[in-house]
């Protein structure tokens, strides 16, 4: 019975695998944060500046660039969007 428990387990545990990933500047401030499953990126990406402000914000599935992606510029009062599949 335990032995088929640990069986259960092992193969659960997995796909449970999905965390939140944090990168920071030497300054302590985010660089970028989304949901790694495993090493590949899904979801929604949010990147900053050092300062702070946004930069970007990417959509991933299966670690590729997949749907919205839509940059922001510090010294400029507008927004780049592409809104597509990405092939690399």
């Amino acid at each position: 019975m335990i032995v088929k428990l640990i069986a259960c387990l092992l193969l659960i545990v997995p796909l449970y695998a999905q965390r939140v990933s944090t990168e920071l500047y030497s300054n302590g401030k985010v660089r970028s944060q989304g949901m790694l499953n495993g090493t590949q990126k899904i979801g929604e990406w949010r990147y900053f500046y050092p300062n702070g402000t946004r930069m970007a914000i990417e959509n991933f599935e299966n670690g590729l660039l997949n749907g919205a992606v839509t940059y922001f510029f510090l010294m400029a009062r507008f927004k780049v969007k592409n809104i597509g599949r990405w092939v690399l």
